[in-house]
């Protein structure tokens, strides 16, 4: 499902941007990276969140979304946070869709300052949807619909989620767009093996996960939350009216198992680098770059700043030997 409205008849250097939830901040640091050595973007290209980043970058709204990103906290997160358990996900996404157009604007993809495509996943099929044309808001947030964690996005008949499921890091899309050179973000590369030491969403002490049952059961949890969900590794989180996040309730459960979100982040994450290595190694992008960034995990948007450092620096490792060599396929 593709519909060609390129600006430019002949672009030379396409970015492909991967999907990784929180840790495509990196793709911030790249793009500075590569302004910072003259290296011109001729297209661009995304998956999940990295379709976010994109878009940024072709809106010419990049700083904006990293100002929005760099005073990101808990209670910035929270508040875009729209639960709608237990339907077919736990966010609906229409706050985001807010920040998304306040952004970027309402803009469509054809309006562009830079050709840009947007990946998503048929959930009946198993197809490769790409947004080349239309609503930015509707590619992206099809884009960005990881599943049970975004209900799916339905779309001409379709029922859409997360790219990074066909195409985590989307070379082939930047090659068909007619890039010559492609520059591949891999920001998955690096997390199953050290995400695997701690767990998404660490489980409070047993005892202390008991008194929290307790509160529930008397009814006093509008008092406590703050401290049973700090206890969850989740800081700075604003008071609560309890009616409003009653579906936390079961996130305070003694449990055997990993919690949900544990459970669903980390397979995504453990598909998508699969998948990931197999279509980097069939799709031959001309330069990878793999921030290291393990240690931010999937759901802490907050730590921009060490994404976007992370991101610069993994640049800069891989593209400034290159600017210097001669005939360099950056240079010509």
């Amino acid at each position: 499902m593709t519909v060609s409205s390129d600006k430019r008849s002949t672009p030379c250097l396409g970015l492909a941007l991967g999907s990784g939830a929180a840790r495509g901040w990196a793709h911030i640091g790249v793009i500075d990276a590569m302004r910072e050595l003259g290296i011109p973007i001729d297209l661009v290209t995304g998956a999940s969140f990295g379709s976010l980043v994109a878009a940024s970058l072709a809106a010419d709204a990049l700083e904006e979304m990293r100002e929005f990103g760099l005073h990101l906290d808990w209670r910035s997160v929270i508040r875009f946070i729209d639960p709608v358990y237990p339907r077919s996900g736990l966010i609906d996404g229409r706050k985001l869709e807010v920040l998304i157009r306040d952004e970027l604007g309402a803009k469509r993809i054809e309006d562009l300052s830079l050709p840009f495509r947007a990946i998503a996943t048929d959930l009946n099929t198993g197809d490769e949807v790409v947004f080349s044309e239309g609503d930015i808001y509707t590619a992206l947030r099809a884009s960005i619909s990881v599943p049970g964690l975004f209900t799916p996005f339905s779309f001409k008949g379709r029922t859409l989620v997360d790219g990074g499921l066909v195409n985590p890091v989307p070379v082939s899309v930047a090659r068909e767009m007619g890039a010559k050179v492609i520059i591949a973000v891999d920001i998955n590369h690096y997390n199953v093996p050290e995400q695997s030491a701690k767990p998404l969403f660490p489980m409070p002490r047993r005892a202390d996960a008991y008194q929290l049952q307790e509160k529930w059961r008397q009814n006093k949890l509008l008092i406590r939350l703050n401290e049973g969900l700090d206890r969850m590794n989740l800081p700075g989180l604003p008071e609560l009216d309890v009616e409003k996040i009653s579906w936390l309730k079961n996130w305070l459960d003694v449990q055997a198992s990993p919690r949900i979100f544990e459970v669903l982040l980390t397979s995504l994450a453990i598909m998508e680098f699969r998948i990931g290595e197999n279509r980097i190694c069939s799709d031959k992008p001309d330069i990878i770059i793999r921030p290291r960034i393990g240690h931010i995990r999937f759901h802490e948007f907050n730590r921009a700043e060490e994404g976007i450092v992370a991101g610069y620096e993994a640049a800069m490792e891989i593209l400034k030997p290159l600017i210097d060599e001669p005939g360099s396929i950056l240079t010509g």
